[in-house]
């Protein structure tokens, strides 16, 4: 609010020119944040934009950021894109890739983390793909000295 009137004094302008000139400005940063993939900083400024447009009844330009805000709530908030939104069985799948010791730090991260570690399916997972990949170089060996 303070920019508002400092930029409206310095420049002599009316007010209704200095909210028009802000709504654009203000809308054209909150498009680019969310092209660059960042629509929790982009809801702010189209906050504003919405804002401004409607203290000067611009319907054109108040429904322009309206929709982009419309957007950004399909694509949904970082904070609803995190990793534990996902449910269990993907989360597991992902864990399975891990090495051991890896799978012990994620297993400190949360109570769920935890209990999301303590599968058995997992272990099994883990403990078969481990085995089997001390074998087959074993067996591959073995099986070379026979036929020589």
């Amino acid at each position: 609010m303070l920019a508002e009137l400092a930029l409206k004094d310095l420049l002599g302008l009316n007010e209704q020119h200095v909210t028009d000139d802000l709504s654009i400005t203000y809308y054209n940063l909150g498009s680019a944040l969310l092209k660059l993939g960042k629509p929790d900083k982009a809801g702010l400024f189209l906050k504003k934009a919405e804002e401004f447009a409607l203290r000067l009844g611009n319907l054109e330009r108040l429904a322009k950021a309206t929709a982009k805000l419309a957007d950004i709530k399909q694509l949904g908030t970082p904070s609803s894109l995190t990793f534990f939104n996902l449910p269990d069985g993907i989360i597991l799948k992902v864990v399975c890739h891990l090495n051991i010791s890896d799978i012990g730090r994620f297993a400190s991260v949360s109570r769920r983390a935890q209990a999301i570690t303590q599968t058995p399916y997992l272990w099994q997972k883990k403990l078969f793909t481990e085995f089997t990949e001390e074998l087959i170089p074993l067996y591959a060996s073995q099986r070379e000295t026979k036929i020589r």
